[in-house]
């Protein structure tokens, strides 16, 4: 289930009332400014790139992964939501793709659970080893 507008919600039933017995429940429905079906997207939205003035180079994916990074980034939208609003039916996708915007907040929760955990042995040193590209990050609590 993916949420819509209370608009869309509007347009697509008055498309089904217009289509009646030829309406498909599942079916992909996208709109002019007047609510008609546009039968060739891709063409659309090049057509709406090139009247908005907005960079020719610019694709629907590119809108779609600048939400989903949006999303994360300014919201901290958990990748449950996110994978639900665009249709995955898990987190693995998203995960994959956006993680590494997490990246800095991910190490500095690291270093504070390892700091948390070496406080309850007082005397041992962190269990981070120079060895490792996490020593750094003990670096990040500070930051």
């Amino acid at each position: 289930v993916v949420p819509i507008l209370p608009d869309v919600d509007h347009i697509l039933s008055r498309l089904r009332e217009e289509v009646g017995d030829n309406y498909k429940k599942y079916s992909k429905v996208f709109v002019d400014k007047d609510g008609r079906q546009v039968k060739n997207i891709r063409v659309a939205f090049k057509k709406a790139v090139i009247e908005c003035d907005l960079d020719p180079e610019l694709t629907m994916y590119s809108l779609r992964h600048s939400a989903i990074t949006n999303w994360i980034v300014n919201y901290d939208m958990p990748a449950k939501m996110i994978s639900e609003i665009v249709g995955h039916v898990d987190t693995v996708m998203v995960d994959r793709i956006y993680s590494h915007l997490k990246k800095n907040e991910n190490a500095k929760a690291f270093v504070r659970r390892i700091k948390k955990v070496d406080s309850l042995r007082p005397g041992e040193p962190m269990v981070i080893t120079p060895v490792t590209d996490l020593y750094r990050l003990t670096e990040l609590e500070n930051e």
